[in-house]
């Protein structure tokens, strides 16, 4: 494996075009090495969020254009059976991952997710969708909850829905509470209760639906598993959107999932792929990358000149 003070070592000579340039051909030289050690085609989707805490860009979640990258790393060679495709993400729209998923299961019959370290919310959407899933030690899922854009801030659907359970019932047994609550309820716009009600139901109906369909299909009872595990991970329990759900609490739910260290050589491409691009989010602009075996590469993000 390349650690990340390997490759810091070959790119600490390099200018910033060629620092793209070297990472952009061990990309394809590791990615290849992966498809054609187990006749999968592969996509690697990796996001820069962890170097963007402090300025954030609404590109680095998962938009409906990301469809767009993925399309474009599959077409034009010829399509395998399987597809392999790793996930490094901090999710982002339900709608997105839909897309996304619907896409990919309509050009493979199977689709194994990886997860080198992160694959969070709608991330996890897509893992869930898939027919099993590969974690390491330090790899994590997250809640599934939608959250709702109010202003610059984003918020549990769940808390929004259930805040306005709480004040309709408190105010239903004691109407002089309507002061109280009255600025908080304010805030909220039209419909927004609805939204955030309609959002709950997608996110764990999509998820539901996905699990029976693909991941629980050969097992006894898949309706009720892929029921069990979707309102796990859509649930209100977590406390936080960002809660770890690693490998362990994943198999208690039942999902089918494989250590990334059973594998050793396996293990040290996709952590090459990882250190790779957290280089690349570290060192340059770009905020996104969407890489395939066929030769596509998305960059999203100013590339420097």
């Amino acid at each position: 494996m390349n650690s990340w003070s390997d490759i810091w070592k070959q790119l600490e000579p390099l200018n910033p075009g060629h620092r793209l340039q070297f990472i952009r051909g061990k990309l394809a030289e590791t990615i290849n090495g992966i498809a054609n050690g187990k006749d999968y085609d592969v996509i690697f989707y990796a996001s820069g969020f962890l170097q963007r805490i402090d300025n954030p860009n609404p590109q680095i979640n998962l938009i409906p254009e990301d469809l767009n990258g993925f399309i474009h790393c599959v077409q034009d060679h010829e399509i395998r059976q399987k597809l392999l495709l790793i996930l490094h993400t901090p999710g982002g729209t339900l709608e997105a991952a839909e897309s996304v998923l619907g896409y990919l299961r309509n050009k493979y019959q199977w689709i194994e997710a990886v997860v080198p370290t992160y694959a969070l919310s709608a991330g996890t959407m897509i893992a869930l969708g898939c027919d099993r899933i590969v974690m390491g030690e330090q790899s994590q899922l997250g809640p599934t909850d939608p959250q709702i854009i109010m202003g610059n801030k984003s918020f549990s659907a769940h808390s929004i829905f259930h805040q306005f359970e709480q004040a309709r019932g408190e105010i239903a047994e004691n109407p002089n509470l309507v002061h109280f609550w009255a600025p908080m309820l304010a805030a909220y716009a039209p419909a927004l209760v609805s939204e955030a009600k309609r959002a709950l139901d997608y996110s764990r109906d999509t998820v539901r639906g996905w699990l029976e369909r693909y991941m629980f299909r050969d097992r006894d009872n898949p309706a009720e598993l892929a029921e069990t595990a979707a309102a796990y991970f859509s649930g209100d329990t977590h406390k936080s959107h960002g809660r770890r759900i690693g490998r362990e609490t994943a198999r208690e739910k039942n999902l089918e999932v494989l250590d990334l260290e059973n594998e050793r050589n396996f293990q040290r491409k996709v952590m090459t792929l990882y250190h790779l691009v957290t280089h690349i989010f570290q060192s340059g602009p770009e905020d996104k990358l969407i890489v395939g075996n066929n030769g596509g590469i998305v960059v999203v993000g100013r590339e420097p000149n």
